[in-house]
């Protein structure tokens, strides 16, 4: 398998750390959660912390199965002030669409620099970025519908974030 090129090196390792910013901005959304008593959601969060990390694990074993040694850089501190529910879940949302726009980028360059390795790869994560900005609007639009102030209807939705969070991952971001 041919070494990756410098700039896609540099785009995955960029990207790599990315993912573990984001696994760390769910924890901090989880803490919010938690305190806020809406343990579902949290449980949600901690666990979408997990898969992030997975995300960040991928490209780290996938630099190094290409002949590049991964720089493990700063994750800047992550967002601890949320208003409320929805406040959390649309920076979420935001997150997931600014990491879908960076993976779109990377693909671009792979596609420019014939790195075909690399497009299936990335294909893959732009696979389950299309399923999160999916899950994210479903969950934004749902706390809209019930409204912020509906404590009967916020109950319901953290029980239905707690099931989630106990629904298995999907089998591909196993590693």
């Amino acid at each position: 398998m041919p070494k990756l090129s410098k700039v896609m090196a540099t785009a995955l390792n960029q990207q790599m750390t990315k993912e573990f910013t984001a696994s760390h901005l769910y924890r901090s959304m989880a803490s919010f959660c938690y305190a806020s008593d809406f343990i579902g959601a949290g449980d949600f969060f901690y666990k979408h912390a997990a898969e992030e990390q997975v995300h960040a694990q991928l490209l780290f074993r996938y630099m190094i199965d290409r002949g590049i040694q991964p720089l493990m850089e700063a994750i800047p501190g992550a967002e601890s002030e949320f208003t409320d529910l929805l406040d959390v879940f649309n920076q979420a949302l935001a997150h997931e669409v600014m990491i879908t726009e960076s993976i779109s980028e990377i693909l671009g360059l792979a596609h420019e620099l014939r790195d075909f390795q690399s497009v299936a790869h990335l294909n893959t994560l732009m696979e389950e970025q299309t399923e999160e900005e999916a899950l994210f609007n479903g969950i934004v639009s749902q706390i809209r519908r019930v409204g912020v102030d509906n404590g009967y209807g916020l109950f319901i939705m953290d029980q239905e974030l707690k099931a989630m969070s106990k629904a298995p991952a999907p089998a591909r971001i196993v590693i």
